[in-house]
């Protein structure tokens, strides 16, 4: 006859035996399955920056080169040169060895920064001081070279606009010279007429300064 108490270690053994059982296939399903009602934390993360508001244009053309030549006084007239024609004005038939040049071939103004900004230009010469001689001419025209470049810059766009030395002349006004990179360039183009009594001797000069100003 079994005794009680090889029964009851029995039972006990049995009960071990399964609750070491139960602890190993829950062991097996954690690897396999995330628990619910687990006790989670979070934290919040950030992402700073600052964008700089930047002023900047830059001279995709920045040198006109009309070279050494003349006016022709034994044809009675005085000889014109200009960048949109590309050298030699088409009405005119009384210049000697200017360079060709290519049409448009004026300063090109890109505005390179973020913000619409204003374009002003000065020049250090005028055409007396350049050219000499009976009636010459120093003078500018202003223009888009793409479209949408400047809204409102139209006061130098009609015609040719003589040049004092010294003024400041608004090409563009505030805000209005785009930086949209479909829309970002202006032409500057020159236009000298060269009497027959001009000044002879040396290489003449004249500089052109172009400010941008996102305040006014």
């Amino acid at each position: 006859m079994v005794s009680n108490k090889f029964l009851a270690g029995m039972l006990v053994l049995a009960m071990v035996i399964s609750l070491g059982s139960t602890i190993m296939l829950v062991g097996r399903l954690n690897s396999y399955f995330s628990p619910t009602g687990l006790i989670t934390s979070s934290n919040a993360g950030n992402v700073s920056l600052t964008v700089q508001s930047v002023t900047s244009i830059s001279l995709v053309t920045s040198t006109i080169a009309f070279g050494s030549g003349y006016a022709n006084a034994s044809s009675g007239s005085n000889c014109t040169i200009n960048t949109v024609d590309g050298g030699v004005e088409s009405s005119s038939s009384s210049c000697i060895n200017f360079n060709a040049l290519s049409a448009n071939s004026g300063f090109k103004i890109r505005n390179d920064g973020n913000n619409g900004v204003s374009l002003n230009v000065s020049v250090d010469s005028n055409a007396t001081n350049l050219i000499g001689g009976s009636s010459p001419l120093l003078q500018f025209k202003f223009s888009e070279s793409e479209a949408g470049s400047c809204t409102g810059g139209d006061n130098y766009t009609g015609s040719w606009q003589n040049i004092t030395k010294g003024a400041h002349y608004r090409l563009c006004p505030a805000g209005n010279f785009s930086y949209v990179d479909t829309a970002d360039l202006l032409y500057l183009n020159i236009r000298v007429l060269i009497p027959t009594d001009a000044t002879a001797g040396g290489e003449k000069t004249a500089n052109f300064t172009f400010l941008a100003d996102d305040t006014n």
